[in-house]
């Protein structure tokens, strides 16, 4: 295994971020908003998504159309309605959409629209919370659990400090959970923040980006940057948490990612913030995360995969030492093999010069093979995900693009004509092998057009 290198974030007080500490979140509170009014639905029939029989005869299991459609429409003026769209299927194939109404002057909603496949129809949104931080791409994380059917969506939301001094606003991860396909969803904060602990006059410092969640056999997971949350014995860096829930997205034990090498941050991995992180599952229900460490000095950004409860982290590949002011991360696995998409650029692989995406593969999570750069066709916005189905490889990405590879490493690649730099693109594979995506977007390509919210089916 090798061992990452290291990079300061800033100097401060310790912080304690310990699993399981009990901090009260009554220093905390949160605001809402009015509900949102002008979603589109786009209806059409088709077979049952799952392959399944339709439960209630031919009544059921109504597909929306193939090819794109425009389920919520973007306004026309500077507003987004259909911000950071993430989808994935239910447990019956159907879509489930989670997007954000960002309106100048007024909290910051989060929805959620969801198929159904007796009408055929969508459903009305529904608000699910209010004073999201809209960040970027990795704003929202949706994911099903296969075994029970819940959908889980990871979000950031702006939480007011209460009673002098505390004056400013933090922004902490939370969790909704649905057990009923996404009709209806509880909300519970994950995040432990020094506002619970200590009345500092310049506000909470534990701000937190790029939230990942996955669901599986009953449990839930979250993966999360927060600022000051890797401690050693007299200074705090950025860091990346890991946190294991219950069912109900509820009770859940964090822990601060561990590279193995960083005595400054208590061994704890340094992250680089706004590089993005991959969370996933594999076959047999155990969790990992890929990320991206900070070198200490120089520029060698370093992509890392971690376990939970290890006190290292593999290497999976390098920036060779050349400057990275952005990057993504996204993480799948074909049974028990890991297989990362990310961002980073280290100068020429093999023979490609110009790239947007690099591919690694691992047996084990340990040894990585070389990185493979992925073709490009055009500039690719910053956006990615990976898939796996039938041991074969899906990448989505811009665009939209998507790349396809059997032997992991020849890809070929096919544009879905939308003609536009997606900013979120995010999807699911169903059980036929059919690719749906979800982005922001319009269909046909409004230049102007902010916000949107596109499904792509495949035929």
């Amino acid at each position: 295994m090798q061992r990452l290198g290291r990079v300061p974030f800033a100097l401060v007080a310790v912080l304690s971020l310990a699993a399981g500490s009990g901090l009260s979140l009554a220093a905390c509170s949160s605001s809402s908003t009015t509900p949102l009014s002008d979603a589109g639905t786009t209806p059409d029939t088709g077979t049952t998504p799952d392959g399944s029989t339709p439960e209630d005869g031919a009544t059921c299991g109504k597909l929306p159309a193939a090819g794109p459609s425009q389920l919520v429409a973007p306004r026309t003026d500077a507003s987004e309605l259909g911000a950071r769209a993430a989808m994935t299927l239910d447990r019956k194939g159907r879509p489930v959409f989670a997007y954000l109404d960002v309106r100048d002057a007024n909290p910051v909603d989060l929805y959620v629209l969801t198929w159904d496949d007796c009408a055929g129809a969508w459903r009305a949104p529904h608000k699910i919370d209010s004073a999201i931080q809209n960040t970027d791409e990795r704003t929202l994380s949706i994911s099903v659990d296969p075994s029970d059917g819940r959908v889980g969506i990871g979000y950031h939301k702006i939480v007011q400090l209460v009673g002098a001094p505390r004056v400013n606003a933090t922004v902490a991860t939370f969790v909704a959970v649905s057990s009923d396909d996404g009709l209806n969803f509880a909300s519970t904060r994950v995040s432990k923040h020094k506002c619970e602990t200590d009345n500092s006059t310049e506000g909470d410092i534990n701000n937190v980006s790029n939230v990942r969640i996955a669901l599986d056999a009953g449990k839930t997971y979250v993966a999360y940057n927060q600022d000051y949350s890797a401690c050693g014995a007299d200074r705090c860096y950025a860091g990346v948490i890991f946190g294991a829930g219950n069912a109900a997205g509820t009770g859940f034990a964090l822990e601060s990612i561990s590279d193995g090498v960083n005595a400054e941050a208590g061994g704890h991995a340094i992250a680089r913030l706004g590089f993005g992180i991959g969370l996933a599952v594999d076959s047999d229900g155990k969790p990992a995360v890929a990320y991206h460490v900070d070198p200490f000095t120089g520029y060698n950004t370093t992509l890392a995969f971690w376990r939970p409860g290890s006190t290292t982290s593999a290497k999976i590949t390098d920036s060779n030492s050349v400057q990275n002011d952005d990057g993504g991360v996204s993480l799948a696995f074909d049974g028990k093999k890991p297989r990362v998409v990310s961002r980073i650029q280290r100068g020429a692989i093999g023979a490609v010069a110009e790239y947007d995406l690099v591919f690694s593969a691992s047996e084990d999570g340990i040894t990585w093979a070389a990185p493979v750069a992925l073709p490009r066709p055009e500039a690719i916005a910053h956006s990615q995900q990976i898939l796996v189905s039938g041991g074969k490889v899906i990448v989505a990405a811009g665009g939209p693009h998507v790349f396809r590879s059997s032997d992991l490493t020849t890809f070929t690649v096919s544009d879905l004509g939308l003609a536009q730099g997606a900013i979120a693109v995010t999807g699911a594979v169903d059980k036929g092998g059919k690719l749906w995506l979800g982005i922001e977007g319009t269909a046909p390509v409004v230049p102007s057009a902010l916000g949107g919210v596109v499904l792509h089916r495949e035929q």
